[in-house]
C-alpha cells in the first residue's frame, strides 16, 4: 500500500483508487505518490479549479455539459479525491454540499488550501481548461508545480 500526506488528511492508493488512510506503514512524498496513479476520465476537469478556490456545481456542470445534480452523482464515485479535487464543488452560494469523507474532511482541506471563510468557500472561480501534461496539472493543483 502507497501512503502520501497532504494538509490535513493522509491518502493511501490501493486497487485503483484513492482514500483516507487510517494506518500507513511507509509514507511517500506526494509527488511520488501522484506519480504512481493511473489518471483518467471526465473528472480531469476538476484540476481547473485552481488551488485556494472552489467552483460551483453549476459551473462544473458547464465544464462537463452535465446538470449540476449530474455533477454532485459523478463526484459522488471519484475514484481519486483530493487528487481529483472534488472537495473544490460546492454550492454557489458557498454552502460545501457533500463529500465521500464528510464535511468536516471538505473544510478541512478547503480551510488548508485557503478557500474557506467561516464555514463556507469564498473563493469562487470558474474552471480553466485543462491543458498538456495531466500530472503536472495535478501538482500544480496541490500545490507542488516547483517540483
Amino acid at each position: 500500500m502507497l501512503c502520501a500526506r497532504y494538509g490535513p488528511v493522509a491518502l493511501e492508493y490501493v486497487g485503483g483508487r484513492v482514500r483516507l488512510a487510517e494506518a500507513c506503514e511507509k509514507y511517500v512524498e506526494l509527488a511520488e505518490f501522484v506519480k504512481s496513479i493511473k489518471v483518467e476520465g471526465p473528472l480531469i476537469a476538476l484540476l481547473g479549479i485552481r488551488r485556494g478556490t472552489a467552483a460551483s456545481y453549476s459551473a462544473v456542470a458547464k465544464a462537463l455539459g452535465l446538470t449540476p445534480r449530474a455533477v454532485g452523482k459523478l463526484l459522488a464515485k471519484n475514484p481519486l479525491p483530493v487528487i481529483l479535487p472534488c472537495h473544490r464543488v460546492v454550492y454557489a452560494d458557498g454552502r460545501l454540499g457533500g463529500y465521500e469523507y464528510g464535511v468536516e474532511v471538505k473544510r478541512a482541506l478547503l480551510r488548508h488550501e485557503g478557500a474557506l471563510c467561516g464555514d463556507r468557500a469564498c473563493r469562487l472561480s470558474g474552471v480553466e481548461p485543462v491543458e498538456g501534461d495531466v500530472y503536472a496539472a495535478i501538482l500544480k493543483s496541490l500545490g507542488l508545480n516547483d517540483i
